[in-house]
This record gives C-alpha cells, sequence and structure tokens, in this order.
C-alpha cells in the first residue's frame, strides 16, 4: 500500500512541477504581450476587444467575434 501511495505522490508532484512550469511560461507571455501593447508595438483590434469580453449567457470569454458592433474605442493620440 505504501508503494502505491508513494507513486500517487510522484505522478502528483510532477504534475504540479509541469503546471508550475506552464504558469511560468503564460506570466511571461502575459507580460511582453501588456508591454508590447502598452508600447504601441502591438495593435489591438476590435476584434481583440470583441474576444476579450464575457459572454452574457455563459460567462466565459467570447472565442468567436460575435456579429454584433464592437464598443467604440478610445482615440489615442497617435491616430490623429
Amino acid at each position: 500500500i505504501v508503494g502505491r501511495i508513494e507513486q500517487h505522490e510522484l505522478k502528483h508532484r510532477n504534475l504540479c512541477v509541469c503546471i508550475e512550469s506552464q504558469i511560468a511560461t503564460l506570466t511571461a507571455y502575459r507580460k511582453s504581450l501588456i508591454h508590447e501593447c502598452v508600447t504601441g508595438q502591438r495593435r489591438i483590434t476590435a476584434a481583440d476587444v470583441l474576444r476579450s469580453q464575457l459572454s452574457v449567457k455563459t460567462g466565459q470569454l467570447n472565442r468567436e467575434p460575435s456579429g454584433k458592433k464592437p464598443a467604440p474605442l478610445t482615440k489615442r493620440i497617435y491616430d490623429e
């Protein structure tokens, strides 16, 4: 019984390491993406805004842009 518990513990420990690695990678990507958007290296489109909004029905992020018109974006200084 002890051996089986140790096997399960090792399996769960390895799974935790893998998930923590994925979280670290996603966190680094998120920081990089935010930096690009803030510095103007990446442009956010109306489709991006629609995808980032939560669905009223499901409470989850929209995966596909709906047919509805996007909310107006604020005008940026460099757009003028």
